[in-house]
C-alpha cells in the first residue's frame, strides 16, 4: 500500500512518530553525555578538594618549621604554641586527604608515608630541639643543629611526599578535564547532528504531507469553488484515492452530476417565462409614461408661478394620486423657502437699523480713542522722567554696595591671615610634640645601646684576654649612649619650654582671630543692608520701566484702535449699501406675510446718543519725575470710553 492511499490519521501519525523518534534518540544521547559531564565535574571538585588539603598540609608544615626555629632562637613560648597549632593543622589536613582518597590505593600509600615522615620529624627533630632550646645554656646547640643541616633531610622528605601527592592529583585532574572536553565535544556534535537530522525528517514529512494532503485539498477547494460558480466542466482531483480525500472527491463528483441534471431540466421552461415577462414589462412602461405626462402638465403652472417670484404656489396631491410624495415635497420646500425669505426680509430691516447705530457709535468711539491716545502720550512722558530719577538712585546704591563689598573682602582677607597664623602655631605645637616623641625614642635607643654594651662587656670579660679589645669598644659605646641620653633630656626640657610659649601664642592669635571675625560679621551685615537697598532700587527701576513700557504699549494699542475704528466705520457704511441692495432683491418675491412689506420700509437709522465731549485730562509733573495727576476719576473716563 502506497503512502498516498493511507488514511489521513495514519499519515499524520507516521510523520509525527518519525520526528518524535529522531528527537527521542537525540535526547537520550545528550542525556548520557550530560551525565558523563556531571560525573567529571564531581571528580574535578574531588581532586580540587584533595589539592586544597595538600596546600593546607604544606602551609602547616612550613609554619611548624618556622615555629621551631623561632623557639630555638628566642626561647619564647609563643613559638612553641604556634608549632603545636601548626602540627594540629598538618595532622587534620593529612587525615582529610586520606579520607578523600580512600578509593585510590597509590595515594593511600603516599599519604601513609607522609604521615610517618611527619611523626619522624616531630620525634627526632622537633622534640630534641625544643628540649635543647628550653635551656639557655643548651640553646646554642639547638641552633647549631640547624646550621649543620641536621633537620634538612627530614623537611625535604616531607616536602617530597606532599609534592608527590599533589602531582598525582594534578595528573588525574588533567585526565578528567580531557574526558570532560571530549564529552562536551560529543554533546555538541550529537546536538548539531540530531538537530540537522530532525530538520531533514521534518522537511521530508512536510513535503510528503503537502504532496499527499495539502495539494489535493487545495485542488479540491478550487474545483468546489468553480462548481459553485456554475462551471460544470471541472475535473474532480483525487478520485482514485482510497482515503478520505478519495471519498470527498466522490461526493463532489455526485454534486457535479446533480448540477448538470438540474440545469438541463430548468432549460426546458425558460423560453416560455421569457416571453411572458417581456409582455408585462412593455405594458408597465407604457402606463408609467402616460401618468408621467399627465403629472408634468399638472405641475407646469405652479413652477411658472415659482419662477416669477410667487412663493404662494402649491400642488394639490388629490389631483395627482400617483405622485403624492412629490407634491408633498414640493409644497414643503416652497413653504420653507417662503418662511426663510420672510425671515430674511425682517433680518434685513433689523440690520439696516443696527448698521445705522453702529456707524454713529463708531464715530463717537473714534473721537474718544483719539482723546485717550493723547492722554497716554503725556502719561508715557511723565513715567520716563520718573524712571530716570529711580535709575540714578539705583546707580548710587550700586556704588555703595561695591564699596561695602570691597571692605568685606579686605576684612575677610585679614581673617584668613589670622586663621593661617593660628594654623601655623598649631602646626608648630604639633611638630614640637612629634620632636618630643622622637627624643623619647632616642632616649630609649640610648638605654638599649647602653644595656647591649654592658652585655658585650660581660661577654668580653668571659672571653678573657681575647675579648679585651672588644671590652674597650663596648666601654666607649656605653659612654656615647650615656651622653646621647643626657643630650636627649636637655632637648626635651627645651621643647617643653617652647611648647608653653607656643600655647600662649596660639591663645593670643586665637583671640585676635575672634575679634577680627566679629568685625568681618559686622562688615558683612552692612554689605547685606547696602545690597538690599541696591536691589530695592533696581527693582523699583525695573518696575517703573515695565510700567513705562506698558503705557507705551497702551499708547500704540490705542492708536491702532483708532485706526481700526475708522476701518469699522468704513466697513459699516459699505455693509449698509450691501444691505440696501439685498433688500431691493428680496422685494421681488411675493409671500403671504403682509407684514414683510412694512418691515421693508426705509427706516432711518436711529442716532446714538452722543456723549458730551469732555476735555482731555492734562498731566503735570511733581518734583523730579513726579506722576501725572488726573483731572477726572479714572472710572468715569473708562465708562465714557
Amino acid at each position: 500500500m502506497s503512502f498516498t492511499n493511507i488514511s489521513l490519521n495514519k499519515k499524520l501519525l507516521v510523520a509525527f512518530s518519525t520526528i518524535l523518534a529522531a528527537v527521542t534518540v537525540m535526547a537520550l544521547v545528550i542525556w548520557k553525555n550530560v551525565s558523563d559531564i556531571q560525573a567529571a565535574a564531581g571528580w574535578d571538585a574531588h581532586t580540587n578538594a584533595v589539592l586544597n588539603e595538600t596546600s593546607k598540609a604544606s602551609k602547616a608544615f612550613v609554619e611548624q618549621v618556622a615555629g621551631l626555629r623561632g623557639y630555638t632562637i628566642s626561647g619564647q613560648s609563643t613559638y612553641k604554641d604556634a608549632f603545636d597549632k601548626s602540627l594540629g593543622d598538618f595532622t587534620a589536613a593529612v587525615d582529610a586527604m586520606a579520607k578523600l582518597t580512600s578509593d585510590n590505593p597509590a595515594q593511600q600509600d603516599r599519604i601513609a608515608k607522609l604521615r610517618a615522615d611527619g611523626v619522624d620529624y616531630k620525634t627526632t627533630v622537633a622534640d630534641e630541639q625544643f628540649a635543647l632550646a628550653a635551656n639557655s645554656a643548651t640553646r646554642p646547640k639547638a641552633n647549631q643543629m640547624v646550621i649543620d643541616g641536621v633537620t634538612k633531610p627530614k623537611t625535604d622528605a616531607i616536602n617530597a611526599d606532599i609534592t608527590a601527592i599533589r602531582g598525582a592529583e594534578e595528573a588525574l585532574l588533567v585526565t578528567r578535564r580531557a574526558d570532560t572536553a571530549n564529552s562536551f565535544s560529543t554533546t555538541f556534535l550529537v546536538l548539531a547532528t540530531g538537530a540537522l537530522v530532525s530538520v531533514l525528517i521534518a522537511v521530508a514529512m512536510g513535503w510528503l504531507l503537502s504532496r499527499s494532503v495539502a495539494r489535493p485539498i487545495v485542488a479540491m477547494t478550487e474545483v468546489m469553488r468553480r462548481l459553485a460558480a456554475g462551471d460544470k466542466t471541472v475535473i474532480v482531483p483525487a478520485a482514485g484515492q482510497r482515503d478520505e480525500l478519495g471519498a470527498m472527491a466522490g461526493a463532489v463528483e455526485t454534486f457535479k452530476q446533480a448540477a448538470i441534471e438540474k440545469e438541463r431540466l430548468e432549460g426546458m421552461t425558460a423560453e416560455e417565462r421569457r416571453v411572458a415577462e417581456a409582455a408585462r414589462i412593455t405594458g408597465e412602461r407604457q402606463a408609467t409614461a402616460a401618468a408621467r405626462e399627465a403629472f408634468i402638465d399638472a405641475i407646469r403652472p405652479s413652477f411658472e408661478q415659482l419662477s416669477a417670484g410667487d412663493l404662494t404656489a402649491r400642488l394639490d396631491p388629490a389631483k395627482n394620486q400617483g405622485y403624492v410624495e412629490v407634491c408633498d415635497l414640493f409644497n414643503t420646500s416652497v413653504s420653507q423657502l417662503e418662511t426663510t425669505i420672510g425671515s430674511v426680509v425682517a433680518a434685513v430691516a433689523t440690520m439696516r437699523v443696527g448698521l445705522g447705530e453702529i456707524t454713529v457709535a463708531a464715530g463717537d468711539l473714534s473721537q474718544r480713542t483719539e482723546q485717550q491716545a493723547a492722554s497716554l502720550e503725556e502719561t508715557v512722558a511723565a513715567l520716563a522722567a520718573v524712571t530716570r530719577g529711580v535709575n540714578d538712585t539705583a546707580g548710587e546704591a550700586v556704588k555703595a554696595q561695591s564699596t561695602a563689598t570691597t571692605a568685606l573682602k579686605n576684612a575677610e582677607k585679614g581673617g584668613a591671615i589670622v586663621t593661617q597664623a593660628v594654623e601655623a602655631m598649631s602646626e608648630i605645637e604639633a611638630s614640637s610634640e612629634k620632636i618630643g616623641s622622637i627624643i623619647g625614642v632616642i632616649d630609649e635607643i640610648a638605654f638599649q645601646t647602653n644595656l647591649l654594651a654592658l652585655n658585650a662587656g660581660v661577654e668580653a670579660a668571659r672571653a678573657g684576654e681575647a675579648g679585651r679589645g672588644f671590652a674597650v669598644v663596648a666601654q666607649e659605646v656605653r659612654g656615647l649612649a650615656q651622653r646621647s641620653a643626657e643630650a636627649a633630656k636637655e632637648i626635651k626640657t627645651l621643647i617643653a619650654a617652647s611648647s608653653t610659649q607656643v600655647e600662649k601664642g596660639v591663645a593670643l592669635v586665637t583671640a585676635s582671630g575672634a575679634s577680627l571675625g566679629e568685625i568681618v560679621a559686622q562688615v558683612a551685615t552692612m554689605s547685606d543692608v547696602v545690597g538690599g537697598i541696591a536691589r530695592s532700587a533696581n527693582e523699583q527701576a525695573l518696575s517703573l520701566k515695565e510700567v513705562s513700557m506698558a503705557a507705551d504699549n497702551m499708547d500704540k494699542v490705542t492708536q491702532q484702535n483708532a485706526a481700526m475704528v475708522e476701518e469699522t466705520t468704513a466697513a459699516a457704511q459699505s455693509l449698509m449699501g450691501e444691505t440696501e441692495e439685498l433688500a431691493s432683491l428680496i422685494e421681488r418675491f411675493h409671500t403671504n406675510q403682509a407684514a414683510a412689506k412694512a418691515n421693508m420700509a426705509r427706516t432711518p437709522a436711529k442716532p446714538a446718543s452722543r456723549a458730551s465731549a469732555r476735555p482731555v485730562a492734562q498731566m503735570r509733573t511733581i518734583g523730579r519725575g513726579g506722576a501725572a495727576a488726573q483731572s477726572r476719576p479714572a472710572a468715569e473716563e473708562w465708562a465714557n470710553f
